[in-house]
């Protein structure tokens, strides 16, 4: 039989506990809403515009009408991305961004410590997830401005997007929605305009 002392002291174990185990249950919701909350409503039809190229019999350009978001873009799709382009993409701009759920810790604090070691911004740290988001949410509010704020909603967005698509989806989106200039953006419109031909024949 237990004694009322040792009672006293199971029970006081317990309360300890508890609240232990309701903030760790918090915390865990918390990063479960974080994770595989809602995207922004609409976030996603900024991706799906494409200009419409008027050719004649030979397939010569003789027009194009941009896109509803103004530039000159052509899709390409998960499963026909060039490895060659993937290679150089993910070498320059993210070199985790097979290992990482949408954020890079790594890459924030090396971006942090330069930027305080200059005194001035010089990078980011942001994975290409981080700018797919970045560019989905410009698209849909080209007045957002830039902050901490705005940069943490990025963020979110990033872990969403994890959540909701492939590795190579998410590179396929990078890949359509990065500005390459001249009203141009996405990779497959940028190698047509730059380099004459698709991006499936762009070399090293």
């Amino acid at each position: 039989m237990t004694s009322p002392r040792a009672g006293l002291a199971r029970l006081g174990r317990v309360l300890r506990r508890r609240p232990l185990v309701a903030t760790a249950g918090a915390a865990v919701l918390l990063a479960a809403w974080v994770r595989m909350g809602p995207l922004p409503e609409g976030l996603l039809d900024a991706a799906a515009g494409s200009s419409t190229l008027v050719v004649d019999r030979r397939g010569e350009p003789l027009y194009e009408a941009l896109s509803t978001d103004a530039t000159r873009s052509m899709r390409i799709s998960a499963d026909t991305l060039p490895q060659v382009l993937v290679n150089a993409t993910v070498a320059v701009e993210d070199r985790r961004f097979w290992r990482h759920p949408g954020i890079d810790p790594v890459a924030m604090l090396r971006a942090a410590r330069v930027n305080l070691g200059e005194g001035r911004v010089l990078e980011g740290g942001s994975t290409l997830t981080q700018q797919v988001a970045k560019h989905l949410l410009n698209r849909r509010q080209p007045t957002r401005t830039r902050g901490l704020v705005e940069k943490a909603r990025e963020g979110v967005v990033a872990l969403r997007l994890e959540h909701r698509f492939s590795k190579r989806e998410l590179l396929a989106l990078y890949l359509n929605l990065a500005p390459y200039g001249n009203q141009i953006a996405g990779a497959e419109r940028a190698s047509r305009a730059y380099f004459g031909v698709p991006a499936a024949m762009v070399t090293p």
